[in-house]
Order: structure tokens, then sequence, then C-alpha cells
């Protein structure tokens, strides 16, 4: 089993870039949708998931598995709690 983030984002969001920037630094795999041209799409997201800023983090498995972890803020947060049961 592998797992990865899905992100949904703008490309002029600045909490978007810095998500794509934490997750590069911290070396995982991610897949990027960019919602800008499909607004539609966007409000289908926002209504599905309950979260109605971008970025839109979830946590994935390859077996379809989708978790929200909520915008940049909570994927800091979603990090540190994991650094903290490892100790």
């Amino acid at each position: 089993m592998f797992s990865f983030f899905h992100l949904f984002v703008k490309v002029d969001c600045p909490y978007c870039k810095d998500a794509i920037s934490l997750l590069e630094k911290k070396g995982l795999q991610f897949v990027v949708t960019v919602v800008d041209k499909s607004e539609n799409y966007f409000e289908m997201v926002k209504s599905q998931f309950n979260h109605h800023t971008v970025p839109v983090v979830l946590d994935c498995d390859n077996r379809g598995k989708m978790e929200l972890v909520g915008g940049f803020t909570e994927l800091e947060k979603h990090f540190n709690k994991s650094n903290k049961k490892r100790k």
C-alpha cells in the first residue's frame, strides 16, 4: 500500500504554494488539481469535503481512501502531530 496527498489549488494562492513547498521539502508524493478554470468542479469539491477554501488537502491511499486534512495550516499541524507520535 502507498499513500499520497491530493491538493486542490488555485494558481495565485500563497497558501497553496506553501502547501506544495512543504510536501516537496518532506519528499512526499502528491497530486495537484488546479481548479481556477472550473468553478463548478471546485464547488463540488468544497461540498464533498465540507472545506470552503484553498488549498483542499487530502491524505489518500491506493485503495481509494481519502481523508480531509484541511488547508495549509491543518497540513502543518498534521505533520507536527505525526512527529509527536513518533517521539
